[in-house]
């Protein structure tokens, strides 16, 4: 939506930061909360990988994307290495003291029992 709304008099830039992450991130602190009360599993062990971004690193893509970015482009903001999901939030989940175990379920599982927003 926000590059088809790229017009003369009208310019957008879309800036598109991954799983953002840092002191009293929500999304983090929400992840934490699922796993000490039991909803949270790995699917298929948690072992894909993906991108996440620390706060500062979101912070100033959103600057440079305001600054330089190119009307009607899209930018994705990254700490520019891949993580291991798992290995990424077992980390957060120690700094937060989370001692629960937590089960792994496949994929098939996931699918039929935890909602699409979820997912």
């Amino acid at each position: 939506m926000v590059l088809a709304a790229n017009a003369p008099g009208f310019v957008t830039v879309s800036i598109r930061p991954r799983f953002v992450w840092g002191p009293d991130s929500s999304l983090v602190e929400g992840l934490v909360h699922a796993a000490r009360n039991g909803g949270f599993a790995w699917i298929e062990g948690g072992r894909h990988t993906t991108d996440v971004t620390y706060v500062d690193n979101a912070v100033e893509g959103l600057v440079r994307g305001w600054l330089r970015g190119r009307p009607g482009q899209a930018y994705f903001v990254t700490d520019q290495h891949r993580v291991t999901l798992r290995e990424f939030l077992e980390e957060n989940f120690a700094i937060y003291g989370v001692d629960a175990t937590i089960p792994d379920i496949d994929a098939g599982t996931a699918a039929r029992v935890i909602p699409v927003p979820a997912r």
